[in-house]
């Protein structure tokens, strides 16, 4: 849609403003009602915006980002003597598996205040394995989103996936 002229842009803007900010939410993430409490899946009414006045004022604040900023180099000092204990006893690393436990950490400490993983765990990788696979479900073509009908018969097998998953995570 092209809008080209001040009146539409205030139509499309403004007055019909929920009608062009929805989209349609594939089936897969619909398991388990998540969507209904999800920043990502719901729509823009009141719960969605709702939840993001809590992270704006709550999680991504100045004040809360500023709380926890010296997290973040204990973090990384953590990864870094990771490494050096690893390089120590002639053991690889897996740079990629070390970084995104770090992160994972991080973004736990700043949502939860909690660390939800550690360098030497298999934690971060299972919670790793577990987010790929819902993103490759969720990217895959689904008939039950074209055809209604089939969202009771499940014929791909998705949604059971998912719920498999969802519960797990």
């Amino acid at each position: 849609i092209v809008v080209s002229s001040p009146s539409i842009a205030e139509q499309v803007l403004q007055k019909h403003d929920q009608i062009f900010s929805s989209r349609t939410l594939p089936n897969v993430v619909q398991v388990l009602n998540h969507h209904k409490a999800s920043i990502v899946w719901s729509s823009a009414l009141s719960p969605w915006r709702n939840l993001r006045k809590i992270c704006r004022e709550h999680v991504f604040s100045t004040r809360c980002l500023d709380a926890n900023q010296g997290l973040r180099p204990k973090q990384v000092q953590a990864l870094l003597a990771y490494i050096k204990q690893s390089c120590d006893k002639g053991q690889a690393v897996d740079i990629g598996k070390a970084a995104f436990t770090t992160t994972l950490t991080s973004l736990s400490n700043t949502f939860f205040s909690i660390d939800m993983a550690h360098l030497n765990s298999i934690f971060s990788q299972e919670f790793k394995d577990l987010v790929w696979a819902l993103m490759e479900i969720a990217g895959k073509p689904n008939i039950a989103d074209y055809l209604p009908l089939f969202k009771l018969i499940d014929p791909q097998g998705l949604q059971g996936q998912t719920k498999s998953y969802m519960q797990r995570l």
